[in-house]
């Protein structure tokens, strides 16, 4: 039974995480930013788009999201800036003082 959990707890981890990295892309996309954001390799950069991105995303219905909603993407952003293929490694976009233009935003 532990495994079928863990199973389900990965799946859950990569789902969301794709979810959100595909937003971000599709929100590029939309502003004609360049990239992707596995490319993005400057932590600072990182925080500037993310600020401009949670500043203007919505929902589809065009209700703004949640902050505990927001405060999801940011710990699931947050794992993937931690995983093997991003250029920016031990990031903590959770600490406000490194972070707080996005934590203001």
């Amino acid at each position: 039974m532990p495994e079928e959990v863990t199973a389900l707890q990965r799946k859950s981890v990569v789902e969301n995480t794709l979810n959100w990295v595909n937003q971000f892309e599709n929100y590029c996309k939309d502003t004609n930013l360049s990239g992707k954001l596995s490319d993005i390799s400057d932590p600072n950069q990182l925080e500037e788009e993310l600020c401009k991105y949670f500043t203007i995303y919505h929902k589809t219905t065009s209700d703004k999201y949640s902050v505990i909603f927001l405060q999801s993407a940011i710990n699931t952003l947050n794992q993937y800036f931690n995983c093997k293929t991003s250029k920016i490694k031990l990031i903590d976009l959770n600490n406000k003082k490194a972070h707080s233009d996005l934590w203001h935003t």
